[in-house]
């Protein structure tokens, strides 16, 4: 029987643990995550369309429906929030989630596996098992340690794999209350910055800002009411939602950075997600290609026995995928960060004169073993 290790608790690690029980539930796992127990952490997500069927596949499109709100499209605006292009899926397949209650549904049923408050500390490999130090001074071995620790993964870290870039702009996120209700997602895209109004269920509304800047900047020094400067010009298409920040408006400031190439680990250790391939979030794509990562792990580990051919098998086969979708976010990321107002004008009228909708087949349909 293979035993293997999970580091973190987040969406590709909590997926992989539900696609082994399915896909290979001859091997005996632990996941751990750093932090101690779950709490309304995090902000807003959109699941889009290629992710959902294959969380359907592991029983848990039933219990996300009831948690998640349905989008009937997400659409691309002008900071004066006339419609550049309107972003569709396949019917019933877009669902938006406050992060705390994604991550509690993708908890339930692996509460014999999870352990919390437990951290990464480092590893050595032999040829056959990996040696895995905890911070709780445990020192246990296992045939297979899964990096599933995100953007600044400590895992990719000791396998001596590449830091994360920065984009060339930072972003702030929050959730509202009792928002005023919108039939669908819109980003607004204005100059050198956007604006994202994301609906969730029980009446909340997912906000989220993207600025160029240079790395590092604390334009806010504490007091979210600044975020109403930084970004007036989209006053009269943002739904009056500005108005409502107060000094003490939480916001979760994060400056965007990627892994530009994707890394899959080495030897008994493999990476999955943003440990693997983090990517700017322009296509809302982190969380489906994790997903995606996952559930392939677990089916190659259900039909191959040895490490060497699993490793392989999963890059050779998300490499092409996960490469272009990094590709395609970072020239979407590009192309609204646009700043000078003559090349901001030309996008506009480029993307009006596009098709309705833009949203490549492609992106749908997930190369699964």
């Amino acid at each position: 029987m293979t035993r293997l290790l999970i580091v973190g608790g987040g969406i590709a690690g909590l997926t992989l643990g539900h696609a082994l029980l399915k896909h290979a539930p001859e091997v005996d796992f632990d996941l751990i995550e750093k932090v101690p127990a779950q709490r309304p952490a995090g902000a807003g997500i959109i699941l889009a369309p290629n992710a959902l069927p294959v969380l359907d596949g592991l029983g848990l499109y039933g219990p996300l429906r009831d948690h998640g709100h349905f989008l009937p499209y997400n659409q691309l605006c002008d900071h004066q929030g006339r419609t550049l292009q309107k972003l569709k899926g396949p019917e019933d397949r877009l669902l938006s989630f406050h992060r705390a209650d994604l991550h509690q549904v993708l908890q339930d049923g692996l509460k014999n596996h999870l352990q919390q408050g437990i951290s990464f500390q480092g590893q050595q490999q032999s040829k056959d098992q990996v040696q895995v130090q905890l911070s709780s001074g445990e020192v246990r071995s296992y045939d297979l340690l899964v990096g599933a620790d995100g953007l600044r993964s400590k895992v990719r870290e000791s396998c001596g794999g590449p830091d994360p870039v920065y984009s060339g702009y930072t972003s702030w996120r929050t959730v509202l209350t009792e928002a005023p209700h919108l039939p669908g997602a819109s980003e607004l895209w204005g100059h050198g910055r956007r604006l994202g109004l994301v609906p969730l269920s029980r009446g909340r509304i997912y906000l989220y800002f993207t600025l160029n800047a240079r790395q590092n900047q604390d334009f806010l020094q504490g007091d979210a009411c600044r975020i109403r400067e930084l970004f007036a010009e989209f006053e009269g298409a943002d739904q009056g939602l500005l108005e409502r920040f107060r000094s003490d408006t939480p916001l979760i400031h994060t400056d965007i950075a990627e892994l530009p190439h994707p890394y899959w680990g080495k030897n008994r250790t493999v990476l999955i997600g943003d440990a693997a391939h983090a990517l700017t979030p322009n296509l809302g794509q982190g969380a489906g290609m994790g997903i995606e990562d996952a559930v392939l792990l677990a089916k190659l580990l259900g039909q191959h026995r040895e490490v060497k051919t699993v490793l392989s098998e999963l890059g050779r086969i998300r490499h092409p995928r996960v490469q272009t979708v990094q590709m395609v976010s970072r020239c979407l990321g590009k192309l609204g960060q646009l700043q000078n107002p003559t090349l901001v004008g030309l996008r506009d009228r480029l993307m009006r004169a596009g098709p309705a909708n833009a949203t490549p087949d492609w992106l749908w349909t997930p190369p699964l073993a």
